[in-house]
């Protein structure tokens, strides 16, 4: 058998018959493997929303800004506007789960919450439409299909920031 001495060799020079190795962190090697879509879009800013529209399941709730504050129905709130506007700031999505348009398993022919608000800002005016789909486990965590108008791709979102703006209604 032949032996192969270790001979010393300078930085410069590759020795023969070597493979290069090349170590990351194992966060580096896991975002490689993300769709990279802006996953902040999902956000609705309460505090720039003229108004906003909540639809499930045929019931129906409309949030209108007066003066500095969104206002919503007199009575009759499971939940108060703060907490809404509030749960509305906070949804993002959590990955993004593919490209392309929605597949039929994905709850989006009759999306568990539809939210349609209007947004001022320096731009001028532009809406927001999201559509929540069907709850599903991803990762370990109990989570919901969301899709926006003008991104073709489905998102998962969790479902603890989704659900306190669906039991609202």
């Amino acid at each position: 058998a032949l032996q192969q001495r270790a001979r010393p060799r300078s930085n410069s020079q590759p020795s023969s018959g070597t493979t290069p190795v090349f170590l990351e962190p194992r966060i580096f090697r896991d975002s490689l493997s993300r769709i990279l879509i802006d996953r902040s879009a999902l956000a609705v800013e309460a505090s720039k929303a003229s108004s906003i529209v909540l639809s499930r399941s045929g019931a129906r709730l409309e949030l209108r800004r007066v003066a500095d504050r969104l206002v919503g129905p007199d009575a009759g709130l499971p939940t108060s506007v703060e907490t809404i506007a509030s749960a509305l700031d906070s949804l993002r999505a959590d990955d993004v789960v593919r490209l392309g348009p929605p597949a039929q398993d994905e709850g989006f022919a009759s999306p568990s919450l539809d939210v349609r608000a209007e947004m001022e800002g320096d731009a001028g005016k532009r809406t927001v439409h999201v559509r929540f789909g069907r709850d599903v486990l991803r990762k370990n965590q109990a989570m919901v299909f969301a899709r926006i108008d003008g991104v073709d791709a489905t998102f998962a979102v969790a479902r603890e920031r989704v659900d306190p703006v669906r039991n609202a209604l």
